[in-house]
């Protein structure tokens, strides 16, 4: 309702304004180190599952040409500002097929990340192969 002969927002819808106003810029900054916090974690994990794919797929490529590697135990590989650590398997579940094991930790998260895949030897996948 608008009283005749008084303009403009009063001392007390000022402060009322001003307040609110606080209250938003205070909460939105509370956010911000929860949000700086889950974009390093994810950081982190997108670097160790980069660095298991490549460990995944040189093993495959390893195995594919004829050479079955050894396993690894904490072999440190660094990605960025802190070390990643790669432990590896590799078992033959039958003739020509191998079972790779590989899972990445770091020094915040000790479980990490894992994953697996079975190998098939191809003949004709080595140049060296006699077809």
């Amino acid at each position: 309702m608008i009283i005749p002969g008084e303009k403009g927002i009063t001392l007390v819808e000022s402060l009322i304004a001003a307040f609110l106003t606080m209250a938003v810029i205070v909460g939105l900054m509370t956010m911000q180190s929860v949000s700086w916090q889950t974009a390093g974690k994810s950081d982190a994990t997108g670097r160790a599952v980069g660095i298991l794919q490549a460990e995944l797929e040189s093993l495959e490529n390893d195995i594919m040409r004829g050479h079955v590697p050894g396993a690894k135990s904490n072999e440190e590989v660094s990605s960025g500002s802190f070390p990643y650590f790669v432990t590896t398997t590799v078992s033959e579940v039958s003739t020509n097929k191998w079972l790779i094991n590989v899972r990445v930790t770091w020094s915040r998260n000790a479980r990490g990340v894992t994953s697996s895949m079975i190998v098939a030897r191809q003949m004709g996948f080595n140049s060296e192969d006699n077809l």
